[in-house]
């Protein structure tokens, strides 16, 4: 076969509509972070502003719920195929976990030696948060162990769905478990008393309940009939958002009063409805879609490098655009602001398959149809 015949077949076969997904998403967590750090909170207040954090609030369910379709184009649908050789395995785990290691990384205790005690003590109390990548790449690890335990495509995605439901049911009762450091360390990765942002009880069960999503939405990757893939969509947008609105009128409590509104079932299947409700709106337009142009097509994989970015030049020295700009800005100025930085950390993404040694390891060569989402980029 030529290589315009390979390249023509590894086009159309994309999944377009998960990668713009990770896109749109990773644009908006660049927009909203920058927001926070540089404009006056007085500018953020107002009903169209709490509309917005809401729409915003989805950005992390569509990272996650990406990273589980990507899982299942990348794994579990080629189980027979060669994905559980010991290379293929060795290559995801390593990638899982330079993942959370680079979550850690970006949660790094610069405080912790300061003269300041109670700065010392903050510095350490956030790294022990657990934040999206360190919840990604463990739930990523978790799903390789049930796909080599099980090693059947149809059981391990049954398995999947039903792992999802059970951790979305213990995640009240998690909230309750706190710990001291160092014990800390294991307890924040249960709940949010701790400060976690993304704690793997219920946020695992987006990244899970993905891997279901492509079962069902992609059965057949980016060769699937756009009407299956619509028609998938709608109805689990209709299923989730029944069983939200019946969850909201029939109270369930639980013993744990200080549970986070984010480990209420309800409000996790309303987050994932909208979701869902958005991929299916998009998925007749992006069905027309042969193939995504640069740079668009380059920046939806590279949404790792663009996240770390944006996180390094916010927040970390030398840059530390946060500290230097203060909450001072005009919502205006901040959303000039947010424009800069989202075209330097698209040039960061842009460049960084040649300059990273790193992305050099795992390959310079263009994903194919079955990496195209691929999990490590969130």
């Amino acid at each position: 076969m030529s290589v315009v015949a390979t390249s023509a077949r590894a086009s159309s076969s994309r999944v377009h509509l998960v990668d713009l997904l990770r896109l749109v998403a990773t644009l908006q967590m660049v927009n909203g972070h920058t927001l926070d750090a540089v404009v006056d909170p007085s500018h953020l207040t107002g009903h169209g502003f709490a509309v917005y954090n809401f729409f915003r609030g989805l950005v992390s369910v569509s990272f996650m719920l990406a990273s589980g379709v990507a899982f299942h184009l990348t794994t579990i649908a080629r189980i027979e195929t060669g994905s559980l050789s010991r290379a293929a395995t060795r290559k995801r785990i390593r990638r899982m976990i330079e993942i959370i290691c680079i979550g850690y990384l970006l949660r790094f205790p610069l405080g912790a030696w300061s003269s300041d005690a109670d700065l010392a003590e903050r510095s350490w109390n956030r790294l022990a948060e657990i934040d999206v990548l360190q919840l990604i790449g463990a739930s990523l690890l978790f799903l390789e162990v049930v796909v080599h335990v099980l090693r059947d495509r149809r059981r391990v995605e049954i398995a999947t769905g039903v792992l999802g439901l059970i951790i979305l049911a213990l995640a009240p009762l998690t909230e309750g478990i706190v710990a001291e450091r160092p014990l800390a360390y294991l307890t924040a990765w249960l709940g949010h008393a701790r400060g976690s942002i993304f704690p793997f009880f219920p946020w695992s069960a987006y990244v899970f309940f993905g891997a279901v999503l492509g079962a069902v939405a992609f059965p057949r990757g980016g060769h699937t009939p756009p009407r299956r893939t619509f028609f998938s969509l709608a109805a689990l947008t209709s299923v989730f958002a029944a069983i939200t609105f019946v969850m909201w009128r029939v109270p369930i409590t639980f013993w744990v009063s200080t549970m986070s509104y984010h480990s209420m079932p309800s409000f996790f299947f309303e987050k994932l409805s909208y979701v869902l409700g958005i991929l299916a709106l998009l998925s007749p337009l992006v069905a027309r879609i042969r193939k995504l142009r640069w740079p668009i097509e380059d920046l939806a994989q590279e949404t790792l490098p663009i996240y770390v970015f944006h996180l390094l030049a916010l927040f970390f020295p030398p840059m530390m655009f946060a500290s230097r700009i203060g909450h001072d800005l005009t919502l205006s100025q901040g959303l000039a602001c947010s424009l800069v930085m989202i075209v330097l950390s698209s040039v960061v993404g842009l460049a960084w398959p040649k300059l990273s040694p790193l992305a050099r390891r795992h390959g310079a060569q263009k994903p194919t149809a079955q990496t195209v989402t691929a999990p490590a980029e969130t």
